[in-house]
């Protein structure tokens, strides 16, 4: 089992030194099987005040950070000014970052601290929409254990990850028999 950005993940995967990742984003890979979209939300500390004439403080993981692009973004296209105020390699320095009230950030409304407010429109923010979450399998392997696994990670995330158009059970087959759209087509 590891714990690692995403992107670092989904290509262990699919260079074959892990059998499953859990992500968000990164659906266009040919090892990716939709299983829910996560809502972003912005969140803050509860002593977290915006400043209107000051650019607002942001709490973000280390670049490249697929929700840290996503609030940038988010605040650029509204013609918001923003500073980083402080960058963290892990989701307990995010949180007391932001626990502390030293900015706001961009997460999924999920496992948040109690101190920690969340909203779609927190201080009037604009809405960031919701990232696919994606179960990645290595391709063109076999394995009832791996198979085993994908099946209930699958289930437990499906638990709590809404999704649109709910599959009633995560099959490895569906990944697996996808074309790879990186292959030639002759």
């Amino acid at each position: 089992m590891r714990i690692d950005k995403n992107a670092s993940l989904v290509q262990d995967v699919e260079n074959k030194q892990i059998d499953l990742a859990l992500t968000v984003g990164h659906s266009d890979r040919p090892t990716a099987y939709q299983i829910g979209e996560l809502p972003l939300v912005w969140i803050a500390g509860q002593r977290f005040r915006r400043r209107s004439e000051q650019s607002l403080a942001l709490v973000a993981f280390e670049a490249p950070c697929l929700l840290r692009d996503c609030m940038l973004q988010a605040l650029d296209e509204s013609g918001i000014p923003w500073r980083i105020a402080l960058v963290s390699p892990s989701l307990s320095g995010l949180w007391a970052g932001a626990s502390a009230g030293l900015g706001v950030t961009v997460r999924g409304n999920l496992g948040l601290p109690e101190q920690l407010d969340a909203g779609v429109r927190l201080f009037d923010l604009p809405e960031l929409g919701s990232l696919p979450v994606n179960l990645h399998c290595r391709r063109n392997t076999s394995s009832a254990a791996v198979d085993r696994l994908a099946e209930i990670v699958g289930e437990l995330a499906m638990k709590v990850i809404p999704h649109p158009n709910r599959r009633p059970q995560v099959k490895l087959a569906d990944v697996r028999m996808r074309p790879d759209p990186r292959s030639s087509q002759c």
